[in-house]
């Protein structure tokens, strides 16, 4: 198996049209077969977004193309199907001088018979793009 260094990670995911797409596409695949398996959770957001498509319209349509951004409906979807909890800081101008950014929490229902501490990402939204927002070694420290 060929290895590659951070680097090239970095600049594989960077690269438009690069390997990096293939595993955008299998997120978007798998989210849209959670929406369409879990219609009847996920046709109410469609109905507030888009009135009169069905969960399986609006996957082809908004969810399974490429370059699609996503709302909220998927990325709820995506939470659930990977069991992984996603916190949205929004940096889009809508917070006033010395207010707080907004934010958007999204947390899996979790199984009951799970033990293990549930995973969790934070996301930085400016319009039109996520970044992935890192804790800093302290506080990934003092939260162990």
């Amino acid at each position: 198996m060929e290895t590659r260094s951070h680097a090239e990670l970095v600049q594989d995911f960077q690269t438009e049209g690069g390997e990096s797409e293939y595993l955008v596409w299998y997120m978007r695949l798998l989210t849209a077969g959670y929406m369409k398996k879990n219609a009847e959770t996920f046709q109410p957001f469609i109905d507030g977004l888009y009135p009169g498509q069905t969960v399986a319209q609006f996957c082809a349509a908004e969810v399974e193309p490429m370059g699609k951004e996503c709302d909220q409906p998927q990325i709820a979807a995506l939470t659930e199907a990977l069991q992984v909890g996603v916190k949205i800081e929004y940096l889009d101008g809508s917070a006033g001088p010395g207010e707080d950014l907004q934010s958007y929490v999204c947390s899996p229902t979790v199984e009951a018979t799970t033990q293990q501490e549930p995973v969790s990402i934070t996301l930085l939204y400016r319009p039109g793009h996520y970044d992935i927002l890192y804790p800093r070694e302290s506080e990934e420290k003092e939260a162990e």
